[in-house]
């Protein structure tokens, strides 16, 4: 009984003593310029602690902003060390290793997503998350979920007007 209880301890605490995986937008900022409608490309990047090697993920990509910016599974494109796995919210975000791999270690690239700009004009700000109690959306481990921590990604898509102020301010420049 007694070495149940200390199992059931050590499960619980191994999730406190496990690193945290890291997951950003690469790159984190970009200006998008037209002619509109155009695209931006992102890629999604994870700092992934060996102790919390993963089987596969599953991620959104809130995208917050005027309504100008946006992408379909279509647009995703799956890092190299993972197989496509469905997304139930169909949006494609999903990733899966093939067994009996694991994965871990700095700038893994978990996604490439291409962006439709349809106007120009405002700041789309791109998060990464996962819906909370959401059983296919996170990073699993061999333990269970791994904590994450989030870092959104900036699209700057100014008015025609600035762009033709920053060209100018360009040229005026290398005078």
């Amino acid at each position: 009984m007694r070495i149940r209880a200390l199992c059931c301890a050590l499960l619980l605490a191994v999730p406190a003593l496990a690193g945290t995986i890291n997951v950003s937008v690469d790159p984190a900022a970009q200006f998008v310029s037209g002619p509109y409608p155009t695209t931006a490309i992102v890629n999604i990047m994870a700092d992934i602690p060996e102790e919390d090697a993963i089987l596969g993920w599953g991620l959104d990509l809130a995208l917050a902003g005027p309504p100008n910016v946006s992408f379909t599974a279509l647009d995703v494109t799956i890092g190299p060390l993972f197989d496509a796995a469905f997304a139930p919210d169909l949006d494609g975000l999903a990733g899966l290793v093939q067994p009996p791999g694991l994965v871990w270690g700095n700038d893994i690239l978990l996604a490439t997503i291409t962006l439709a700009v349809d106007i120009p004009f405002g700041t789309e700000i791109a998060t990464p998350g996962a819906t909370l109690g959401d059983l296919t959306e996170g990073f699993i481990t061999e333990l269970g979920f791994a904590a994450t921590a989030y870092a959104p990604g900036y699209l700057y898509v100014p008015e025609p007007a600035t762009l033709a102020l920053l060209a100018l301010a360009g040229l005026l420049r290398r005078r």
